[in-house]
């Protein structure tokens, strides 16, 4: 008896360890000759990047590394009955050291690199459930899809090839569209909003996602449903109520969901927290401009890694009034931005001056 529970234990030992060396082991799809096929429409795949090993012969570095660096990626392909419009859909991103994933889509034969013709190169997906759109993909054509860890990041994911988007499109910008509002009351911090009625008509509900300092990695809060009346007019006045905790800077998005479920950021807003101690200040960035009276200028805030436009203003210069500027980026900072291009420009002449400056991780305000 005592042999056979041996047996036993030694076996079960052995399943044991054997799982433990699968789940730490390399994709089957490592490699291009085993690239997993991306079925449209289909379910998603759940893959990782981890432990995974670069097939240098079949990366052509001359025509991506502006955009990406190679470290642990993977092969998908697709292809389609029709030429047309289609999407990579990505969710479910968990990310060793939260940077997220890179991806890469070729058109061209698998490990001939001279044939690669870069369809898109994504240096950065954040973690957030979002969507690439691939443009005028031709019927029958194989095309390559390369996933990799962003600088180096090790990352579980799950990937679809569909007909229609799921989540956030990649290139999101905030549309800046509801009157917002908030208060707070110890922990509890009352958000209020409000809709166009054109936008309201189009909207199923709303997404609220909140991201906490620095992490990239948003927490999904709660959906409010769309209210109408009895004609089918759409509510325009919403709120919600969220309990925070730690001190910080709470990054709240609201996610306007429309009719066929695409998802658009409809406004941004930073909420700082610090119910046990003063306030941190604000993190500005100043300039100090001087024009003539009457001047008509821009003021532009440009995300100067990717030269993504943040904000502008425009206005008439006034010296009383204008001559020092001090634009806040706490809410950008919380986005994970550090280094920003303020961009002045007198709209007679359109002379513009550029002001670089970079926010450290102590969040010390620096003028390049």
């Amino acid at each position: 008896m005592n042999n056979i529970f041996f047996k036993f234990l030694v076996v079960t030992l052995f399943i044991a360890w054997l799982t433990v060396g699968l789940s730490t082991a390399q994709v089957t799809n490592d490699g291009i000759k085993d690239r997993s096929e991306l079925i449209l429409d289909g379910d998603h795949i759940s893959s990782s990047t981890n432990h995974n090993s670069v097939e240098w012969a079949c990366v052509n570095k001359a025509i991506t590394s502006k955009c990406i660096q190679y470290h642990n990626d993977q092969w998908f392909t697709f292809s389609v009955p029709r030429s047309g419009k289609y999407y990579l859909n990505v969710s479910s991103q968990a990310c060793r050291d939260a940077r997220g994933i890179q991806a890469l889509i070729i058109e061209g034969n698998p490990c001939k690199i001279k044939t690669y013709k870069v369809l898109q190169c994504i240096a950065q997906i954040r973690q957030q459930d979002i969507f690439i759109e691939l443009d005028s993909i031709k019927e029958n054509e194989k095309y390559l899809v390369n996933i990799d860890g962003f600088l180096d990041d090790f990352c579980t994911f799950n990937i679809q090839f569909s007909s229609t988007p799921s989540g956030l499109n990649l290139n999101a910008k905030n549309l800046d569209t509801l009157e917002f509002t908030s208060h707070q009351a110890d922990k509890i911090v009352t958000l209020d909003w409000k809709a166009s009625q054109g936008i309201a008509n189009e909207l199923r509900g709303f997404e609220i996602q909140r991201r906490f300092n620095s992490n990239l990695k948003p927490v999904f809060v709660r959906h409010v449903l769309m209210e109408r009346n009895a004609l089918g007019t759409a509510q325009l006045n919403y709120s919600l109520q969220d309990t925070l905790s730690a001190d910080g800077t709470y990054l709240y998005d609201i996610v306007g969901i429309f009719d066929g479920g695409m998802k658009e950021i409809l406004t941004q807003q930073a909420i700082k927290f610090y119910p046990q101690s003063k306030p941190k200040p604000s993190l500005t960035l100043d300039v100090s401009l001087d024009y003539k009276k009457g001047t008509p200028i821009f003021v532009i805030l440009i995300n100067k890694t990717n030269n993504q436009l943040l904000k502008k203003s425009s206005f008439e210069f006034n010296k009383m009034y204008d001559a020092n500027q001090r634009i806040e980026v706490d809410m950008y900072v919380a986005m994970g931005i550090r280094n920003f291009l303020v961009r002045c420009v007198n709209q007679k002449t359109f002379e513009g001056i550029d002001y670089a400056f970079e926010i450290t991780e102590n969040n010390e305000v620096i003028r390049k």
